[in-house]
């Protein structure tokens, strides 16, 4: 019985015949998840290097994801509350990311923690563990050392 694709088997078998489980097509969606809505992804071998670059979809509210990698976990949430969005982010130590904050207004505020950082289109204030790179794309982009992150970025509509 030369099968030359996967045979649609689901039920529960057990001794020496086509018992594969390991249905890829049931493995990837998770990984869009993660990638994609949360936005994390390497940008070299090791996890050295991160980038946190969230897709942000006009009909979903919330979206959290966390990945374990070799230096612990990285975690990127981020939440649509009235006319605001609220990202947390979570680096691991020995780790940099290069994080992606987006935005829908060019005049608008963006805030790590108490401080803000953003604000009509050009930046405020500097805080420890934050370098501003650029803007692209409709995103503010900034380098950001290990540690703990809640941004707020209002208006975003």
């Amino acid at each position: 019985e030369g099968a030359t694709t996967l045979w649609e088997r689901w039920e529960k078998l057990e001794g020496s015949g086509m018992n594969s489980h390991n249905h890829i097509m049931l493995g990837s969606v998770d990984a869009w998840f993660f990638k994609t809505l949360a936005g994390i992804s390497t940008s070299e071998p090791g996890w050295n290097r991160l980038r946190i670059k969230p897709y942000i979809p006009p009909d979903l509210t919330y979206a959290s994801a966390s990945l374990k990698i070799i230096k612990g976990f990285v975690n990127s949430s981020w939440e649509k509350i009235c006319n605001s969005l609220k990202m947390m982010i979570h680096i691991p130590v020995g780790c940099i990311s290069e994080t992606w904050i987006p935005i829908k207004n060019p005049n608008c505020k963006i805030k790590e923690g108490d401080a803000t950082l953003w604000q009509h289109g050009s930046l405020v204030e500097k805080v420890n563990g934050l370098e501003y790179k650029e803007v692209k794309e409709n995103y503010v982009i900034f380098n950001i050392g290990s540690g703990y992150y809640q941004f707020t970025i209002q208006p975003y509509e």
